[in-house]
């Protein structure tokens, strides 16, 4: 925004010599250009507080979809840890299963109960499979 140098007002008026008529239209004339003037920086205040407003805008509404991003992101963590904790389970659960088949309550600790044999295929083809990845 350009600043507006106003001429300094000098302390007594100034007689030119000339008549009435020519300083009033002088004096007409640097009025009409300082309400040019005057319009001109007004519509550019008023441009600028549009321009502040919009940006002013465009930070909330960038803030609120930053704010909802970030909801999102916490609500997938939470969702894949309950995933993790939920397969943690399974696995501990058939790790225990495991070993009430190998061993069962009560047997001698030598003694194992023999193993079903579609489970022992079942077994060796999960061990060949892992070891081909």
């Amino acid at each position: 925004i350009e600043q507006v140098d106003e001429p300094a007002a000098s302390a007594e008026p100034v007689d030119s010599g000339q008549g009435d008529g020519e300083n009033g239209e002088a004096d007409g004339g640097e009025v009409a250009r300082l309400q040019a003037e005057l319009g001109r920086m007004r519509t550019e205040l008023e441009v600028e507080r549009r321009r502040h407003a919009s940006l002013e805008e465009e930070i909330r509404s960038r803030t609120s979809l930053e704010n909802d991003l970030r909801n999102a992101l916490a609500m997938q963590e939470a969702e894949l840890a309950a995933a993790v904790a939920q397969a943690a389970q399974r696995a501990r659960r058939a790790e225990r299963q495991r070993e009430r088949v190998t061993v069962p309550d009560g047997a001698a600790e030598g003694a194992a109960r023999p193993l079903d044999a579609d489970l022992i295929a079942r077994i060796e083809s999960a061990r060949r499979a892992s070891d081909a990845a």
